[in-house]
């Protein structure tokens, strides 16, 4: 655990002409111009920083930010391609994670000025309270999105997945804090059964491997389960380095990548989280910890260009005390611990004076995973499903019961999927429900990756929780527990990826958009839309979502949870502020609507590196693709350009070939 030394990239020199007359260098001809890259690199090149300048090309063109540039057609023309294609002015990115971010609360209190060190970040903020999360921010000093969307389920893991790729969850593939791959894609070894919260199912062995634990899941049980970049690989392609202090998510193959430093939580550290935790005791000391660690690297003269910081305990509030405490949480921690490291403390300078680290020329973006919503902590107001071997007093098993009573077997815990027909996957505001193909006949059971039939297989699962949600046959735990039953028929011709319709109370099925497109009182947000970005080989034949209006969650006993398609849960607070420049494109701008697929390339786009993989936009001065042929040729070994992977595909490229190069624009 801890800190990982790497060595730097060995880097080229280059330069940009309209004409090629070099002998002994390999051309590229891109549109109008020619890159000539020189045949022979010195090994111990050294790497060019992103805050110096590059004399051979700096300060030769400078078109005004707003102008989609033509390339220059004379002669011998020569230029900065910093300028021409990105928004200069910006060394580094600082990422502030707070998991369970309330939209109202961290805006309300930057408008009363009740985060005083955020506040000096930020800049001045109003906001105006309204019913459902309704209420209406707007950003004088920096830029701000009034209403930011998480990805359904909102939960930590799916969401903090999209903030670091830049993808929804079908994409990336981590569809919720539990769920259940039935093809064994991710294992390798059979269907798995994935808890990183262990809950209740006690899965503790995800828990630790997400953060490297133990030796037989290196690089992180999360990072392993990503299917696409993350943005700290993006920036590597570039010889950007980036520092990431106790978040789940660092790269796909964290330990090949020399330009990631992953600081992980210390042994200690996590083993006094687990107790804080189940004690109650709150989780200061977790988040005070990661703070200190941040500053114990930077005190080792690392400067790195993406510096990212996850609070959790603020989440762990929530959950434990109730969303009140939150607010005395944000203030005399999350703001004190921030204040440490922005503008110092006895024994560290703050950023602000930090030698070597341009203040005036970082940017920070302050963000959360989900929202949060209070519910009912009683026993009757929490749907179970429990670990059968381990089950113990005082936690229910409502799914189990039921569903057992009509003759299926219930499960979601690693090593006896195979000996079950349905599998549930909790995620507090909704549970992913999985079942088998022949389901409720052992006899007739075939493998989990077979498409199950939806009249025979889903439907009467789907009509046992319905009639349950209703109180038939007679009342029980279940009633009125579900918001929304919702389910899928693989068999159509988009397969796993077939849309899910919502089950109504006469057993009928309606599509997802003339049902709930038509809610006079926007109970769900975006709901159509966050349903598609969740289609996928991982996602479950039912869904089942909460009741938060009588206080039901589903998992283990809380006083606050989230998970749903709910404003509470599924808004979160976007801004991105540049303090010591106020001036320009990021200042004083409200943006209506983002998702936080958007994270990854404003990041990008402001630290001038692309990020192909994206689905989402960046928030700021965006940068358009265009596309063009181009001849790749070397010696037949490796080159490294970092500065021309700004541009992308395929220049360090080893051997001969042609192949298809990004380059971008400045809009």
């Amino acid at each position: 655990m801890g800190t990982r030394t790497h060595r730097n990239h060995e880097n080229s020199i280059f330069d940009l002409f309209r004409i090629c007359p070099s002998a002994g260098a390999v051309c590229v001809c891109l549109l109008s111009l020619t890159i000539v890259i020189p045949a022979t690199v010195a090994a111990d090149a050294p790497r060019p920083s992103p805050l110096g300048s590059n004399p051979l090309i700096d300060g030769r063109l400078n078109p005004p930010l707003g102008s989609p540039t033509a390339l220059p057609d004379q002669p011998g023309f020569s230029f900065s391609i910093d300028e021409l294609f990105f928004p200069p002015g910006v060394s580094h990115v600082v990422i502030v994670d707070i998991d369970a971010l309330r939209r109202s609360l961290f805006y309300s209190m930057l408008s009363r000025n009740a985060l005083p060190n955020i506040r000096r970040i930020t800049g001045r903020v109003t906001y105006s309270a309204g019913q459902f999360e309704e209420g209406e921010a707007a950003f004088f000093d920096s830029v701000g999105v009034n209403r930011c969307e998480s990805e359904f389920p909102a939960v930590t893991f799916p969401n903090h997945a999209t903030i670091f790729t830049g993808v929804h969850a079908k994409t990336h593939g981590i569809v919720g804090n539990e769920f259940f791959d039935r093809f064994g894609v991710t294992s390798g070894r059979g269907p798995r059964y994935y808890a990183f919260t262990a809950g209740q199912t006690l899965a503790l062995d995800d828990v630790v491997s997400v953060y490297d634990l133990p030796a037989s899941e290196p690089g992180g049980l999360a990072n392993r389960l990503l299917r696409v970049s993350t943005v700290y690989e993006n920036a590597a392609l570039l010889g950007l380095r980036s520092a990431v202090v106790h978040s789940q998510y660092s790269s796909r193959d964290h330990a090949f990548i020399p330009e990631i430093d992953w600081l992980t939580p210390e042994v200690l550290v996590l083993l006094e989280f687990g107790i804080e935790e189940f004690f109650n005791t709150g989780l200061g000391p977790f988040d005070t910890a990661m703070v200190n660690r941040a500053i114990q690297y930077l005190q080792g003269g690392n400067r790195p260009d993406i510096l990212t910081l996850y609070f959790f305990g603020l989440d762990q509030t929530g959950h434990i005390q109730g969303i009140a405490a939150q607010e005395l949480y944000l203030r005399t921690v999350i703001d004190v611990q921030l204040g440490r490291l922005f503008f110092g403390d006895d024994h560290f300078p703050g950023l602000d004076k930090l030698q070597g680290w341009n203040f005036e020329e970082t940017v920070f973006i302050f963000t959360g995973d989900h929202g949060m919503v209070e519910v009912r902590s009683e026993d009757q107001f929490v749907v179970s499903v429990a670990e059968q071997q381990n089950s113990f007093e005082g936690i229910n098993q409502e799914y189990q019961t039921l569903l057992e009573s009509r003759g299926y077997t219930v499960f979601g815990f690693p090593e006896i999927e195979s000996e079950s027909d349905i599998v549930v996957g909790q995620n507090e505001g909704m549970s992913h429900i999985y079942v088998r193909r022949g389901a409720r006949d052992p006899t007739n059971w075939e493998s989990w990756s077979d498409r199950p039939d939806f009249t025979s297989d889903i439907l009467p699962v789907a009509n046992i929780l319905r009639r349950a949600n209703l109180g038939l046959p007679q009342p029980g735990e279940m009633e009125n527990a579900f918001d929304l039953i919702l389910a899928r028929d693989p068999s159509g011709p988009k397969g796993w990826e077939s849309a899910h319709q919502v089950l109504q109370e006469d057993g009928t099925l309606a599509d997802v958009g003339d049902l709930l497109g038509q809610d006079p009182l926007n109970q769900y947000v975006n709901p159509a839309a966050r349903l598609d970005n969740l289609r996928s080989m991982f996602s479950g034949d039912i869904f089942v979502i909460a009741n938060w209006d009588e206080g039901y969650h589903l998992g283990v006993g809380a006083s606050g949870d989230h998970g749903s398609m709910r404003p509470e849960d599924s808004q979160v607070p976007l801004i991105i502020a540049r303090p010591g420049n106020r001036t320009g494109a990021l200042a004083g701008r409200t943006i209506s609507r983002a998702s936080l697929a958007d994270v990854t390339p404003t990041v990008g786009a402001l630290l001038r590196f692309p990020t192909p993989q994206a689905e989402g936009t960046s928030l700021v001065n965006p940068i358009r693709p265009c596309f063009t042929t181009a001849l790749q040729m070397s010696s037949g070994r490796q080159i490294n350009v970092p500065r021309l992977r700004r541009i992308r595909d395929g220049i360090a490229h080893k051997g001969l070939g042609i192949g298809l190069m990004r380059c971008y624009y400045r809009q």
